[in-house]
């Protein structure tokens, strides 16, 4: 694949987080597929599946040497591990179809359809991060009509969302916009 081609835009992403910040770039390309080949700067060809199941093998083994040193001392394995992957609402369904096979392909669900991955909208956890900093006055929030915007690094997400809130814990988040976005992050 040339990318030499001076006409498309180059993409800087940076994921700002509380704890880790990480950056990446590419240059823009429509229509990106499971089938779609990268070629390293040694000449290696890899499918775009093959590159994201590599990236999630690599976070899963980091994850595992993690739980596995920790005060847990508990051994893991892909049957009691459930995944969460956070996506922008823009995504369509054939990109989280990507991103399951991926997974299944570095071996970590049992199968396409196990239900030990899950996928969650990003202003959704943007939400639930939201509340556990503000867990001992969950209260101040019940019944209240909340828009919850997460400005990331390539979309920006955006929905309103009603939480139901009993003693202090969240017992139900009533979405009351469909998710909506835009790739207009970075901006």
């Amino acid at each position: 694949m040339n990318y030499s081609n001076n006409n498309k835009k180059i993409i800087c992403a940076i994921d700002f987080g509380t704890s880790r910040t990480g950056a990446a770039w590419m240059i823009s390309i429509d229509n990106i597929s499971r089938n779609q080949i990268i070629q390293s700067y040694s000449g290696e060809e890899w499918s775009f599946t093959q590159v994201l199941s590599g990236v999630f093998k690599f976070i899963y083994q980091k994850f595992v040497e993690s739980v596995e040193h920790s005060k847990i001392n508990r051994r893991i394995n892909k049957e009691t591990v459930q995944c969460v992957l956070t996506v922008p609402v823009i995504w369509e369904d054939k990109s989280k179809e990507i991103m399951r096979r991926a997974f299944h392909q570095a071996g970590l669900i049992s199968s396409k359809n196990s239900p030990n991955l899950l996928f969650c909208y990003e202003p959704e956890v943007a939400a639930l991060d939201f509340f556990q900093d503000q867990r001992n006055q969950l209260n101040q929030f019940n019944n209240k009509i909340l828009l919850v915007v997460d400005a990331g690094g390539g979309t920006i997400d955006i929905t309103l969302m009603k939480p139901t809130i009993v003693k202090n814990e969240i017992k139900e988040f009533e979405i009351l916009m469909i998710p909506k976005g835009g790739d207009f992050g970075s901006i």
